[in-house]
């Protein structure tokens, strides 16, 4: 099962299936269902690895979360989370986390936000992901560190500066 979005915005769920025998492939849509403003965009999703919950940022900050009910998805919740885009949603059993350029922000599952981080000198933020430790996370962008952040606290433990490397490669014919 797959999902994917069409131009007119609407989310719609896709089985993969052969066709006649061949190895020729053929998308079937399964269900379409839109998200809380069909107007905007959706720029994330995310299943829920604690709920039966599919999550979607959009490009305007909202999240907005679906349950799978007899055979068709449903709206759960949803709510303004950033005043930009939402670039990623991880979820944990303490709420789910949502990343945008300029913060990170723990909410519950009903949308109350439990606590909001917003560094003064970083920003541009583009993906998180927890490490080994589960209170953890780390959090890169297009600046030259990675943030790793107690998720616990909501703040950030250290800071690890990495360089690009450049090669110079001399092609010779």
């Amino acid at each position: 099962m797959s999902l994917l979005q069409d131009n007119t915005n609407n989310i719609n769920i896709h089985d993969l299936s052969l066709q006649n025998n061949q190895n020729t492939q053929k998308w079937n849509e399964r269900q379409k269902f839109f998200t809380s403003n069909s107007f905007v965009p959706v720029s994330t999703l995310s299943f829920d690895s604690y709920e039966e919950l599919l999550w979607s940022g959009s490009e305007l900050g909202r999240l907005s979360s679906y349950f799978y009910n007899e055979s068709q998805f449903m709206s759960y919740t949803s709510f303004k989370s950033h005043t930009s885009q939402v670039r990623q949603i991880l979820s944990t059993d303490a709420g789910i986390f949502s990343l945008s350029s300029g913060n990170i922000r723990l909410t519950c599952r009903r949308g109350l936000q439990k606590w909001d981080y917003t560094p003064e000198t970083i920003k541009d933020f583009y993906c998180m992901s927890f490490t080994e430790n589960p209170s953890e996370i780390v959090i890169g962008g297009s600046n030259d560190s990675l943030l790793i952040m107690n998720v616990n606290r909501g703040a950030i433990t250290n800071k690890v500066i990495y360089t690009y490397l450049v090669f110079r490669f001399h092609i010779i014919f």
